[in-house]
């Protein structure tokens, strides 16, 4: 198979056929690039499956272009489905529902539940309503590891994998939606992202929970967000950062480097945004990641932020990548 890389916005019209004829499509989102496939063609979908190396057990996330596309795929939208999606949609915002019988049980990994956001990504939008169907779409990567925040990042995993890929450029968020269940009653957040709890519960007037590893999310696995090349974590200090890459004078370090912090000894520094840039360190940080990854280190060291917000969603990924080694 040959992989299109198609300029977004002119070629939108062919991205959308694509999607219609059952193909794949990479596309850019606020947050990630997504590969697309017609949500509800159980074959299409299976495409992904197969094209990502996924778990047949990982749930995908459905895109659409406005509440009311999404509506006919939830079995009975209430209050809080309505108030969240007008308070951050479009937006990098999903919500777990219950799944109506449109809904393939492919898209869902078997379950009765369904993912839904609208993505705030001009091309995003375009390609949804030119396809005229809501489109699966998880990251458009192989499975497990750093997710693609660029055209490039996609063809370097999934050339002659996919049909094509929307080059929109580089993704402004960076990092993936937050994933908010209001399946069951509760309100858990279930994946951070830049929509936090504390905005959502001043949307909503309602508390929020945390809840972790459940598979009615995808992104939740042990093992995700990673690099080829053994991670190390240290604290989010310039003093720390310097004194773990000493303890590791005998390998060969690759850095992910806040640019206002000093230059350790390490081999290699990857530039990664100043520190206190919360925006700035989420937008860089799979790029980051990947370009580390290419230098082939014996191990890469990243600092890990502390604080809440955005910064605990960075964390969680940095945790998730180095979760199995």
């Amino acid at each position: 198979m040959i992989t299109l890389r198609l300029k977004a916005m002119e070629d939108i019209p062919q991205a959308a056929e694509i999607i219609q004829q059952g193909g794949l499509v990479a596309f850019p989102t606020e947050t990630v690039y997504g590969l697309g496939a017609d949500a509800l063609n159980c074959e299409a979908v299976l495409k992904i499956f197969e094209a990502k190396a996924r778990p047949p057990t990982n749930p995908l996330i459905v895109h659409g272009a406005s509440v009311e596309q999404l509506e006919p795929l939830v079995q009975s939208p209430g209050p809080l489905f309505y108030r969240i999606l007008e308070q951050f949609a479009p937006g990098p915002v999903t919500l777990i529902v219950k799944k109506s019988d449109l809904v393939p049980s492919e898209t869902t990994a078997g379950l009765d539940t369904v993912a839904v956001r609208i993505p705030a990504h001009r091309v995003a939008l375009d390609l949804i309503q030119s396809a005229g169907r809501p489109i699966a779409a998880p990251s458009a990567n192989r499975s497990g590891f750093a997710s693609p925040t660029t055209a490039q990042h996609v063809l370097d995993e999934l050339d002659g994998l996919i049909d094509a890929v929307l080059d929109g450029g580089p993704c402004p968020v960076g990092i993936e939606s937050t994933v908010v269940d209001i399946s069951d009653g509760e309100f858990a957040i279930l994946r951070e992202g830049a929509i936090t709890g504390e905005m959502l519960a001043e949307a909503t007037g309602r508390s929020v929970t945390a809840r972790q590893g459940s598979p009615r999310s995808p992104g939740t696995s042990g093992r995700h967000y990673s690099t080829q090349t053994p991670l190390a974590l240290a604290r989010g200090w310039p003093e720390d950062l310097a004194a773990k890459v000493e303890a590791m004078k005998d390998r060969t370090v690759v850095v992910i480097w806040p640019t206002d912090w000093p230059k350790t000894s390490a081999a290699h520094h990857v530039e990664w945004a100043e520190w206190k840039n919360d925006a700035g360190l989420a937008e860089r940080l799979y790029a980051a990641l990947r370009e580390a990854d290419a230098l082939h280190g014996d191990v890469i060291i990243v600092p890990l932020p502390d604080g809440r917000g955005l910064r605990s969603a960075i964390r969680d990924r940095l945790q998730r990548a180095q979760a199995i080694r």
